[in-house]
């Protein structure tokens, strides 16, 4: 069954992030590591969302 909060919430983080990740990791001053930081917050967000789901068993 399709998550629609997920995918809204997947979407805007597509939207928003991506193009800051560009600009961070162009950007002459060095910041090139930024946009590795914010993904890896985001995965390890849904990686702790997705082990609470499962764990509640609720399917």
């Amino acid at each position: 069954m399709l998550n629609y909060r997920t995918v809204s919430g997947l979407l805007l983080l597509c939207v928003v992030v991506l193009p800051l990740s560009f600009q961070w990791a162009t950007a002459a001053d060095g910041h090139w590591w930024r946009p590795f930081v914010v993904w890896s917050l985001l995965i390890y967000g849904v990686f702790l969302q997705q082990r609470r789901r499962a764990g509640s068993g609720d399917e």
